[in-house]
Protein backbone atom coordinates (compact mmCIF):
# COMPACT_ATOMS: atom_id res chain seq x y z
CA UNK A 1 0.00 0.00 0.00
CA UNK A 2 1.49 3.41 -0.96
CA UNK A 3 2.46 5.80 1.81
CA UNK A 4 -0.03 8.53 2.75
CA UNK A 5 2.43 10.58 4.80
CA UNK A 6 3.85 13.75 3.19
CA UNK A 7 7.63 13.51 2.95
CA UNK A 8 10.77 14.81 1.27
CA UNK A 9 12.84 12.28 -0.61
CA UNK A 10 16.51 11.55 -0.30
CA UNK A 11 18.53 13.21 -3.08
CA UNK A 12 18.16 11.44 -6.41
CA UNK A 13 21.11 11.63 -8.80
CA UNK A 14 20.57 11.96 -12.55
CA UNK A 15 23.33 11.66 -15.10
CA UNK A 16 23.77 14.01 -18.00
CA UNK A 17 22.86 11.31 -20.52
CA UNK A 18 19.63 10.40 -18.72
CA UNK A 19 18.46 14.01 -18.51
CA UNK A 20 19.21 14.62 -22.17
CA UNK A 21 17.29 11.50 -23.19
CA UNK A 22 14.25 12.15 -20.95
CA UNK A 23 12.32 15.23 -22.15
CA UNK A 24 9.89 15.23 -19.23
CA UNK A 25 12.77 15.28 -16.76
CA UNK A 26 14.66 18.09 -18.50
CA UNK A 27 11.41 20.08 -18.83
CA UNK A 28 10.61 19.69 -15.12
CA UNK A 29 14.12 20.79 -14.16
CA UNK A 30 13.95 23.80 -16.48
CA UNK A 31 10.62 24.88 -15.00
CA UNK A 32 11.86 24.65 -11.40
CA UNK A 33 15.10 26.48 -12.20
CA UNK A 34 13.42 29.31 -14.11
CA UNK A 35 10.86 29.83 -11.33
CA UNK A 36 13.60 30.06 -8.70
CA UNK A 37 15.70 32.45 -10.79
CA UNK A 38 12.66 34.65 -11.44
CA UNK A 39 11.99 34.82 -7.70
CA UNK A 40 15.61 35.75 -6.96
CA UNK A 41 15.75 38.46 -9.64
CA UNK A 42 12.41 39.89 -8.51
CA UNK A 43 13.87 40.57 -5.06
CA UNK A 44 16.23 43.24 -6.43
CA UNK A 45 15.11 45.98 -8.88
CA UNK A 46 18.59 46.04 -10.42
CA UNK A 47 17.83 42.72 -12.11
CA UNK A 48 15.55 42.01 -15.07
CA UNK A 49 13.12 39.39 -13.82
CA UNK A 50 11.84 38.71 -17.33
CA UNK A 51 15.09 37.02 -18.40
CA UNK A 52 14.82 33.24 -17.81
CA UNK A 53 17.78 31.16 -16.72
CA UNK A 54 17.14 28.83 -19.65
CA UNK A 55 15.14 29.70 -22.75
CA UNK A 56 14.45 26.01 -23.25
CA UNK A 57 15.26 22.58 -21.89
CA UNK A 58 17.83 22.30 -24.68
CA UNK A 59 19.89 25.02 -23.00
CA UNK A 60 19.88 23.06 -19.75
CA UNK A 61 21.04 19.97 -21.63
CA UNK A 62 23.82 22.00 -23.22
CA UNK A 63 25.01 23.20 -19.79
CA UNK A 64 25.31 19.61 -18.54
CA UNK A 65 26.66 18.34 -21.84
CA UNK A 66 29.81 16.84 -20.33
CA UNK A 67 29.15 13.18 -19.54
CA UNK A 68 30.63 13.66 -16.04
CA UNK A 69 27.98 16.25 -15.17
CA UNK A 70 25.15 15.30 -12.84
CA UNK A 71 22.02 16.84 -11.31
CA UNK A 72 20.71 16.02 -7.83
CA UNK A 73 17.00 16.39 -7.11
CA UNK A 74 14.78 16.27 -4.03
CA UNK A 75 11.11 15.37 -4.41
CA UNK A 76 8.12 16.03 -2.20
CA UNK A 77 5.42 13.41 -1.88
CA UNK A 78 2.06 14.55 -0.54
CA UNK A 79 1.00 10.98 0.10
CA UNK A 80 -1.59 11.07 -2.66
CA UNK A 81 -1.45 8.61 -5.51
CA UNK A 82 -1.00 11.26 -8.20
CA UNK A 83 2.36 12.36 -9.54
CA UNK A 84 3.51 15.49 -11.35
CA UNK A 85 6.28 13.67 -13.20
CA UNK A 86 6.60 10.69 -15.47
CA UNK A 87 8.45 7.56 -14.47
CA UNK A 88 12.19 8.34 -14.40
CA UNK A 89 14.73 5.53 -14.31
CA UNK A 90 12.07 3.02 -13.25
CA UNK A 91 10.92 4.98 -10.18
CA UNK A 92 7.16 5.43 -10.14
CA UNK A 93 5.33 8.39 -8.65
CA UNK A 94 8.39 10.36 -7.63
CA UNK A 95 6.26 13.26 -6.48
CA UNK A 96 6.82 16.97 -6.99
CA UNK A 97 10.32 18.18 -7.81
CA UNK A 98 11.11 20.81 -5.16
CA UNK A 99 14.90 21.28 -5.19
CA UNK A 100 17.81 20.67 -7.55
CA UNK A 101 21.50 21.37 -7.99
CA UNK A 102 23.85 20.55 -10.84
CA UNK A 103 27.58 19.91 -10.96
CA UNK A 104 29.78 20.23 -14.04
CA UNK A 105 33.56 20.22 -14.55
CA UNK A 106 35.05 23.56 -13.46
CA UNK A 107 36.20 25.60 -16.45
CA UNK A 108 37.80 28.52 -14.67
CA UNK A 109 34.99 31.03 -14.36
CA UNK A 110 32.84 33.27 -16.53
CA UNK A 111 35.80 34.30 -18.70
CA UNK A 112 37.79 31.15 -17.92
CA UNK A 113 40.39 33.25 -16.16
CA UNK A 114 41.14 30.37 -13.82
CA UNK A 115 41.39 27.66 -16.46
CA UNK A 116 44.74 26.38 -15.25
CA UNK A 117 46.07 23.08 -14.03
CA UNK A 118 45.82 24.37 -10.45
CA UNK A 119 42.06 24.98 -10.60
CA UNK A 120 40.46 21.59 -10.92
CA UNK A 121 37.21 20.41 -9.48
CA UNK A 122 33.49 20.84 -10.02
CA UNK A 123 31.26 23.87 -10.46
CA UNK A 124 27.97 23.82 -8.59
CA UNK A 125 25.22 25.39 -10.69
CA UNK A 126 21.47 26.04 -10.68
CA UNK A 127 20.97 25.50 -6.95
CA UNK A 128 17.22 25.99 -6.75
CA UNK A 129 14.49 25.37 -4.19
CA UNK A 130 10.73 25.71 -4.65
CA UNK A 131 9.40 28.73 -2.73
CA UNK A 132 7.28 26.52 -0.44
CA UNK A 133 10.40 24.71 0.78
CA UNK A 134 12.85 27.59 1.24
CA UNK A 135 14.54 27.58 4.65
CA UNK A 136 14.63 23.81 5.13
CA UNK A 137 18.29 23.37 4.26
CA UNK A 138 17.61 21.63 0.95
CA UNK A 139 20.18 23.67 -1.01
CA UNK A 140 23.01 22.80 1.40
CA UNK A 141 21.84 19.20 1.50
CA UNK A 142 22.08 18.87 -2.28
CA UNK A 143 25.47 20.56 -2.50
CA UNK A 144 26.81 18.26 0.20
CA UNK A 145 25.38 15.27 -1.62
CA UNK A 146 27.10 16.29 -4.87
CA UNK A 147 30.39 16.79 -3.06
CA UNK A 148 30.17 13.34 -1.50
CA UNK A 149 29.34 11.84 -4.89
CA UNK A 150 32.49 13.27 -6.45
CA UNK A 151 34.57 12.23 -3.45
CA UNK A 152 33.40 8.68 -4.08
CA UNK A 153 34.05 8.81 -7.82
CA UNK A 154 37.53 10.28 -7.24
CA UNK A 155 38.39 7.40 -4.92
CA UNK A 156 37.17 4.94 -7.52
CA UNK A 157 38.54 6.39 -10.75
CA UNK A 158 40.58 9.53 -10.07
CA UNK A 159 44.28 9.98 -10.71
CA UNK A 160 46.81 8.65 -8.19
CA UNK A 161 47.36 12.20 -6.92
CA UNK A 162 43.62 12.82 -6.53
CA UNK A 163 43.14 9.58 -4.64
CA UNK A 164 46.04 10.39 -2.32
CA UNK A 165 44.69 13.86 -1.57
CA UNK A 166 41.22 12.46 -0.82
CA UNK A 167 39.56 15.79 -1.42
CA UNK A 168 37.27 17.44 -3.91
CA UNK A 169 37.18 21.12 -4.79
CA UNK A 170 33.80 22.72 -5.44
CA UNK A 171 33.32 26.09 -7.12
CA UNK A 172 30.53 28.63 -7.35
CA UNK A 173 30.12 31.60 -9.65
CA UNK A 174 27.56 34.01 -8.18
CA UNK A 175 26.29 37.58 -8.26
CA UNK A 176 27.65 38.92 -4.98
CA UNK A 177 24.71 41.14 -4.10
CA UNK A 178 22.20 38.34 -4.68
CA UNK A 179 23.86 35.22 -3.29
CA UNK A 180 27.37 35.96 -2.05
CA UNK A 181 26.53 36.37 1.64
CA UNK A 182 24.39 33.22 1.64
CA UNK A 183 27.25 31.01 0.51
CA UNK A 184 29.91 32.64 2.69
CA UNK A 185 27.80 31.85 5.74
CA UNK A 186 27.99 28.23 4.66
CA UNK A 187 31.75 28.03 4.58
CA UNK A 188 32.61 29.11 1.04
CA UNK A 189 35.59 31.45 0.59
CA UNK A 190 36.10 34.10 -2.06
CA UNK A 191 38.84 33.48 -4.60
CA UNK A 192 38.39 36.51 -6.86
CA UNK A 193 35.81 38.92 -8.19
CA UNK A 194 35.16 40.91 -11.32
CA UNK A 195 32.77 43.75 -12.08
CA UNK A 196 30.46 42.97 -14.98
CA UNK A 197 28.31 45.43 -16.90
CA UNK A 198 24.64 45.73 -17.87
CA UNK A 199 23.11 42.78 -19.68
CA UNK A 200 25.24 40.07 -18.09
CA UNK A 201 22.97 37.57 -16.32
CA UNK A 202 20.06 39.97 -16.84
CA UNK A 203 21.46 42.73 -14.63
CA UNK A 204 20.40 46.28 -15.54
CA UNK A 205 23.66 47.80 -14.27
CA UNK A 206 27.07 46.85 -12.92
CA UNK A 207 27.52 44.05 -10.40
CA UNK A 208 30.31 42.03 -8.85
CA UNK A 209 30.60 38.45 -10.03
CA UNK A 210 32.50 36.41 -7.46
CA UNK A 211 34.21 33.05 -7.60
CA UNK A 212 33.74 31.05 -4.40
CA UNK A 213 35.50 27.86 -3.42
CA UNK A 214 35.07 25.07 -0.92
CA UNK A 215 37.14 21.94 -0.39
CA UNK A 216 35.63 18.72 0.91
CA UNK A 217 37.83 16.02 2.37
CA UNK A 218 36.95 12.39 2.84
CA UNK A 219 38.30 9.57 4.99
CA UNK A 220 40.52 6.80 3.69
CA UNK A 221 38.39 3.89 2.45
Amino acid sequence: MPSTTPSLSQPTLYTSSLIKSTPTLSAALTSLINSAFYRSASSDPRWDATVPRFDSADELCEMIGDERSVVAVIYYSSGRSTSTLDDFEGKEEQGEMVACAAAIPWKGGWRREGATATEGGWEIKTVCVHERFVGRGLASRLVGFLGYYYLCTTRASGTVEEREQRKVTLWLLVADNLNGAYWRRRGWSEVRRRTEGPGVWGCKGDFDMVVLKRELCGPVV
